[in-house]
């Protein structure tokens, strides 16, 4: 068969991902190629598509070997924002079409498979395949080897301001921290929307804080000295069949993620492994208190960096899901 990879953004998690579709593709024995969205295949093609939209324009033009990337749950995201019941509705049409003209689908949780699953009353496992979102594909050693983890504890929030990624409860969680701590303590925030978040970080009288954005490949040398990492997220279906990539960039520098157990995924990742502190976001005093006696407990780094080694072999293992996926691709039946 031949896959033509779909790439109709740039975004860094959305290449990633179809990078891995790409090499499952070559290694399925396939001939693989990148392509600009609505350029012209033969329609005997897999079009390997990065989102149910993509997906449409080709279904409708007579191509039936259609694979979609499905990284979000788009209409109630759009939802969130627009507060638009006829663009969500439209949105839920897009996405239905996709996931029964699709020869595959690849979600990113089995929480969102299941969501699928009893939204739409159809059975989709027998053409699905689930790997996460992550953009790192090893540890940094050089954070792991940071002696600054454990005299200063640095928290850490990457990442844009979007209203279901919490950031004002983040920062009221560190405020929390800061007023009762013993140690020194440091609040590291690195977004585009740098404005927003100093108003905040102002309103809440945070003392000690850095508030910046730079490109991935800095950002990696910045946070090594970051001892925690703020995941905080409201119990909506949008976060439940959620696999933000900051947990694999957190993991991968050696920094405890501080998560809402909403995130269905990751929750099970940490239960298996023991690797975050979950905390209630309907109650951040009482989670102040349980990362303030983290603190006090210290860092065990080395113990720490094993239980990361095994998420990396395990849950962000590149290598497992190409070779996974290659045996998915060729059991698909597709159409000659």
């Amino acid at each position: 068969m031949k896959y033509n990879v779909v790439r109709s953004t740039e975004d860094p998690v959305v290449e990633h991902y179809m990078n891995i579709l790409l090499m499952a593709g070559e290694k399925s024995g396939g001939e693989t190629k990148n392509v600009q969205y609505k350029c012209r295949h033969n329609k005997k093609d897999v079009m390997v598509c990065d989102s149910a939209l993509v997906a449409l324009h080709y279904f409708l033009r007579g191509y039936k070997n259609i694979v979609i990337w499905y990284q979000g749950v788009v209409p109630e995201e759009s939802y969130l924002r627009n507060r638009s019941k006829i663009r969500s509705s439209v949105l839920s049409i897009i996405e239905l079409i996709g996931l029964k003209s699709a020869k595959a689908c690849f979600f990113v949780s089995d929480e969102m498979l299941k969501h699928y699953e009893q939204k739409y009353h159809m059975s989709l496992k027998c053409k699905s395949y689930i790997m996460p979102c992550f953009n790192e594909i090893g540890l940094n050693k050089e954070a792991f080897r940071n002696e600054s983890k454990s005299s200063s504890c640095e928290f850490l929030y990457a990442g844009s301001l979007n209203e279901w990624q919490c950031f004002r409860q983040t920062a009221e969680l560190y405020a929390h921290i800061e007023q009762k701590a013993l140690a020194p303590t440091k609040f590291c925030v690195y977004t585009r929307e740098k404005e927003k978040a100093q108003r905040i970080i102002d309103e809440l009288n945070i003392k000690s804080y850095i508030v910046d954005y730079v490109d991935s490949r800095e950002l990696a040398n910045r946070i090594k000295s970051c001892r925690y990492g703020l995941v905080l997220r409201e119990n909506s279906i949008i976060n439940r069949v959620a696999t933000p990539t900051k947990f694999s960039n957190y993991l991968a520098n050696g920094i405890t993620p501080i998560f809402s157990d909403c995130l269905k995924s990751f929750n099970s990742i940490h239960k298996k492994y023991g690797i975050g502190i979950v905390c209630d976001i309907n109650n951040l005093e009482q989670s102040a208190e349980i990362i303030l006696k983290d603190m006090e407990c210290g860092q065990n780094i080395n113990s720490f960096c094993e239980k990361c080694k095994e998420v990396f072999d395990t849950y962000y293992n590149t290598e497992k899901y190409i070779d996974e996926i290659a045996q998915f691709f060729q059991k698909i039946p597709w159409k000659k």
